[in-house]
C-alpha cells in the first residue's frame, strides 16, 4: 500500500508543470554565470506532495521499527513507546518541513543558535528524535530484544553443543 501511495506521488510530482524560469538563467551582471529561476518550493501542488512523501518515507521508517519489533506474534511492552516515538519523529518532520516551507516563502531573516530556523530544526530536531528508539532499544531490551528466558535457552544450547562436540 505504501509503494502505491509512493508511486501515485511521484506520479502527480512528475505531473505537476514547473515554473516555465525554474531552471537555471543567466546572471544580469556576470554571463558566463548563472542563477537559479523561481523555487519549484513555491509551487503549492509540489509542497503538498512533497510534505506527504516526507510524511510517507519518516512514516515507512517508524513503521519498520515497529514491525521489526513484533516478537512471538505481539508488540507487548514496548507498544506505547514505540508509538510514542513514531508520533514525536512525524510531527518533527512536520515542523521542520513547515519552517522550511515558510523560510523559502518569507526569506531569509530569522536564526536560532547561528542556523537558519529549518537547519536548526534538522540539526536540533530531525537528527536527535531517533534517538527515541535507540533508547527504547536500551532501556527495553530485556523485555524486546533478549529476554531473561531467551538468554537463559541459548546458554542451554551452548552448553549442549560444547558437550557434544567434548
Amino acid at each position: 500500500m505504501l509503494i502505491i501511495l509512493f508511486l501515485g506521488i511521484i506520479g502527480l510530482l512528475f505531473m505537476t508543470a514547473p515554473p516555465p524560469d525554474v531552471t537555471g538563467q543567466l546572471h544580469d551582471v556576470y554571463k558566463t554565470m548563472l542563477h537559479g529561476g523561481t523555487s519549484m518550493s513555491l509551487n503549492g501542488t509540489t509542497k503538498i506532495l512533497a510534505y506527504l512523501f516526507g510524511l510517507c518515507a519518516t512514516g515507512t521508517l517508524c513503521l519498520f521499527i515497529i514491525v521489526g519489533a513484533v516478537r512471538k506474534g505481539k508488540l507487548d511492552g514496548i507498544r506505547p513507546w514505540l508509538i510514542f516515538a513514531s508520533v514525536a519523529y512525524l510531527i518533527v518532520y512536520s515542523l521542520t518541513y513547515f519552517a522550511d516551507a515558510s523560510y523559502v516563502s518569507t526569506g531569509h531573516t530569522r536564526f536560532f543558535l547561528g542556523w537558519p530556523i529549518p537547519t536548526a530544526w534538522m540539526i536540533y530536531a530531525m537528527w536527535a528524535t531517533p534517538i527515541l528508539f535507540m533508547l527504547i532499544y536500551i532501556f527495553k531490551f530485556r523485555d524486546w530484544i533478549l529476554t531473561e528466558e531467551d538468554e537463559a535457552r541459548f546458554k542451554e544450547l551452548v552448553d549442549a553443543r560444547k558437550a557434544a562436540e567434548s
